[in-house]
């Protein structure tokens, strides 16, 4: 038999260990080439979602914007503004908006469905804050292509309501007023939810128009509202956030109440005049006439949702609902935090979103819901 010599075999040993060294190492680079290849359609997805026009086109800023010259295109967004001690800093507000008393003397902007492109130029903002709607994202594109910073807040449901009031307050400086104004109308509303828990539910239709009928429908905060307070939606089951329905499916639906939230105010909380014409199909309405609720907090998605609840409970089960907390979080969109409260605090994570064209340090647009 022949024996090979002892530096053969240390060099055969060496590299059989070289190549056992070597495996991981070519083990995690074929890996990584599988990864790649299978992950590379995932991200080309992404990437082309990403690109995708969303009617709430927004950008994550560094920072705060400090704006000094502010323009509301909505009423909840010009009581968010008062409420948080950033009045002061609004040039202008929405045709629409009503409150505070402080902002009614300022310009108007347009409507949240058609800025007044001119009219906000103008008045040369550093901030413009709106919300997506299918009619606005003309006008909007157009400020941001001339330089303005805008800054759109959704308001479909009460987590967008309180997140909006969230972004508002960080790109007006003013995070901790904001977290104190959602703290409070949280706590307004377990307050709201938790006497009703206590009572029948009361299975109700929610009139926004009679003529033709438009209800409230699933899945808005106006819905979620109506649920806190302890009603049953009886358009549901309609389709869109604002169904309008026929009588006859009026009728079907069985309301126990019907609540018209577009009646003048002053009316009693049952109407004792006769109900005429087609609403006499509907038994409710025929036997008990329109519950009145004209209250514009019930339908602004805004500081005064707390005031909206308690509203609701009365009509449903007949008494005032809860009292409001001890500091006024329902009043403050008529009551401004006061100077000394504005306090300036660090920024929260850029969760939200803002959207800035043609200025450095905003991050290119993202989506929002």
């Amino acid at each position: 038999m022949r024996i090979r010599p002892a530096r053969a075999r240390r060099e055969r040993s060496g590299r059989r260990r070289g190549a056992r060294a070597a495996w991981p190492s070519l083990r995690r680079v074929l890996t990584s080439i599988v990864l790649v290849a299978a992950l590379t359609p995932a991200v080309a997805h992404a990437d082309e979602s990403a690109a995708a026009p969303n009617p709430a086109e927004e950008a994550r800023p560094a920072g705060r914007l400090d704006p000094r010259r502010i323009v509301s295109l909505a009423p909840s967004i010009t009581e968010t503004l008062f409420a948080i001690g950033a009045g002061a800093e609004v040039v202008a507000i929405s045709t629409h908006c009503d409150r505070p008393a402080e902002a009614l003397a300022l310009p108007r902007s347009g409507t949240y469905l058609a800025p007044d492109v001119e009219t906000i130029l103008a008045l040369e903002p550093d901030l413009v804050i709106g919300m997506p709607t299918p009619t606005n994202r003309a006008p909007i594109e157009q400020l941001r292509g001339l330089g303005l910073v805008v800054v759109l807040v959704g308001e479909d449901s009460l987590a967008d309501t309180l997140q909006a009031m969230r972004t508002i307050g960080r790109v007006t400086g003013r995070s901790v007023a904001a977290e104190r104004l959602v703290r409070g109308i949280r706590t307004d509303l377990d307050r709201v939810r938790t006497l009703a828990a206590t009572r029948p539910r009361v299975r109700t239709l929610l009139l926004v128009g009679r003529e033709p009928p438009v209800a409230a429908g699933h899945g808005g905060f106006v819905d979620e509202l109506l649920t806190i307070a302890g009603g049953d939606n009886a358009a549901r089951d309609a389709l869109g956030e604002w169904p309008r329905l026929s009588l006859e499916a009026i009728a079907a639906a069985r309301p126990e109440i019907v609540i018209d939230t577009v009646m003048e105010p002053g009316r009693a909380r049952l109407d004792e005049a006769p109900v005429e014409g087609e609403w006499r199909a509907v038994a409710t309405v025929r036997e008990h006439g329109f519950a009145r609720l004209p209250s514009d907090a019930l339908l602004r998605p805004g500081p005064r949702l707390g005031v909206a609840a308690r509203e609701l409970f009365g009509v449903l089960h007949g008494a005032g609902g809860p009292p409001g907390p001890a500091d006024a979080t329902m009043d403050r969109a008529a009551d401004p935090v006061p100077e000394s409260s504005r306090a300036k605090s660090e920024l929260l994570p850029p969760d939200d979103a803002v959207s800035r064209a043609g200025t450095a340090g905003i991050a290119s647009p993202a989506g929002d819901g």
